[in-house]
């Protein structure tokens, strides 16, 4: 079953898989409650070494609302590593998507749907933290930028597109900036498959962003 970004999660009834979108803007997912399932925090799996989640997103549970998302501090390659391992918690298994680094694909066990699994997937995304878009540091904006200029020589390189001039580092902070985190510069947005040896290959399974930059 395939599954595409930017709107997070999307399903296909075919057989009782789908695929997790976990990077770019794609990780801006819209998420079930934590309390759908049983949550699964990043402090039960070891977060100490694996990014821990910040502080709440507000402060809704002092005047008795719903507990809040806190951010999550750690890389994405971090992320992507609690809540595959959230999921198998829960009993779905995940595999890397070999045409696309930025995501993973799940199966859905004996006794449960895909959509079942998909909102799985998606608690797990709300227990192990809000992606930390809206609250990049320069430090991280920057990183980002230099990530995605690397990534997008190595898209020229290997033939997915011919433009190799990329967006102004002030054009990426600007439209960050505007847009609140929602809209980041991605190189591989639009960009299809080629062949290789006989064989398609994805943009971001050929050239993959550093897991370590937001």
């Amino acid at each position: 079953m395939r599954v595409a970004p930017p709107a997070g999660l999307r399903k296909e009834r075919r057989s009782a898989a789908g695929r997790l979108v976990l990077g770019g803007v794609a990780l801006v997912v819209s998420m079930v409650t934590a309390t759908t399932l049983v949550a699964c925090s990043a402090g039960d799996r070891g977060a100490d070494s694996a990014g821990t989640p910040g502080q709440p997103s507000d402060a809704s549970t002092r005047h008795g609302g719903p507990a809040p998302t806190a951010i999550f501090t750690g890389t994405p390659d971090e992320y992507t590593t609690l809540v595959r391992a959230c999921m198998a918690d829960h009993g779905v298994a995940t595999e890397p998507d070999p045409n696309d680094s930025a995501s993973f694909s799940f199966s859905a066990p004996s006794g449960m749907t895909p959509d079942q699994a998909a909102e799985i997937g998606q608690s797990c995304q709300a227990s192990v933290g809000e992606i930390p878009y809206a609250s990049l540091t320069d430090a991280q904006l920057k990183a980002g930028y230099d990530a995605r200029v690397d990534q997008l020589a190595c898209l020229v390189a290997h033939g997915f597109t011919t433009d190799a001039t990329p967006i102004s580092y002030d054009v990426y902070l600007s439209r960050y900036k505007r847009s609140k985190g929602k809209d980041l510069w991605e190189p591989t947005d639009g960009l299809g498959r080629i062949v290789v040896n006989g064989k398609p290959e994805g943009p971001s399974n050929k050239c993959p962003r550093v897991g370590t930059a937001w």
